[in-house]
């Protein structure tokens, strides 16, 4: 079956920022584009996250499961959103800069997603 020939949006050569990059493609299929794609050898190394270990009461436990399933994240995910939130806020009351916290933009808009999943 052949695709249909529909009319496509040209990719820009430059985005403002990454929440536009986002908005575009989220609004339009990679498969649209498949003239653009070529093959790359890229190495990635990925850094292994430090890991804690914390009991937690079976109240609290059971309590971040409802609110990860309702926001369709992982436990882990959610906990690591959570104590970023936290830790900001008493940075900011703290009046310190929190150092290597890059991107604040994106982490805000993810603590705004959050906040409105868990109300």
């Amino acid at each position: 079956m052949a695709k249909s020939k529909r009319r496509r949006d040209p990719i820009p050569d430059e985005f403002p920022n990454w929440r536009e990059a986002a908005r575009f493609w989220d609004n339009h299929d990679t498969e649209d584009y498949a003239e653009y794609w070529h093959p790359i050898k890229e190495e990635i190394e990925f850094a292994e996250a430090p890991r804690l270990q914390v009991k937690l009461s079976s109240s609290v436990a059971r309590e971040l499961q409802v609110r990860a399933k309702k926001m369709k994240v992982s436990v882990e995910i959610l906990v690591n959103r959570l104590l970023e939130e936290t830790i900001d806020k008493e940075i900011e009351a703290s009046g310190r800069v929190a150092e290597g916290r890059a991107d604040y933009a994106r982490k805000r808009y993810r603590k705004k997603s959050m906040r409105s999943a868990t109300r």
